[in-house]
């Protein structure tokens, strides 16, 4: 659980998904900064969130040594807009150290969670609703391997 928001994402996007997803959100333990085991992210399509799930599912970490593995599968909550409103109200949106809070991306560029939440709002608004198609949004455990 040393994996950080920063050293995560990096190599998430040394396997070829920069670019590839719009929202990351690593929940993570402020009492002894690690990260709690589990990410969520939002592929900007279903056929990079299925190309995720190939990549990642059994996948060895690299950059810290450890037995653990990661499991992916499809997130309860769908979609960037679906995920700005479910984090919407967290505290964890307005912690002062943004390696806690969830990332939104405009491609290569982060974007303000406020900024993002109020586009999502424009969009629900707009009729822009709910995406009924294959899942974008996918969850990864680190879980130990057993011997």
């Amino acid at each position: 659980n040393k994996y950080t928001q920063i050293t995560l994402l990096e190599e998430i996007d040394a396997k070829g998904f920069a670019g590839l997803y719009n929202f990351f959100y690593l929940p993570m333990d402020v009492h002894n900064r690690s990260n709690v085991g589990y990410a969520f992210i939002n592929f900007n399509a279903p056929s990079s969130a299925q190309s995720f799930f190939k990549a990642f599912s059994e996948h060895h970490f690299t950059r810290f040594p450890s037995r653990k593995v990661s499991s992916v599968c499809a997130a309860h909550v769908q979609g960037l807009d679906e995920n700005l409103r479910h984090f919407e109200n967290r505290a964890v949106t307005h912690a002062k150290n943004d390696q806690y809070r969830p990332v939104v991306l405009n491609g290569a560029e982060r974007v303000d969670f406020l900024e993002a939440v109020e586009q999502a709002k424009a969009r629900l608004g707009a009729g822009c609703g709910k995406d009924e198609r294959a899942p974008t949004t996918l969850g990864q455990e680190a879980v130990e391997q057993a011997k």
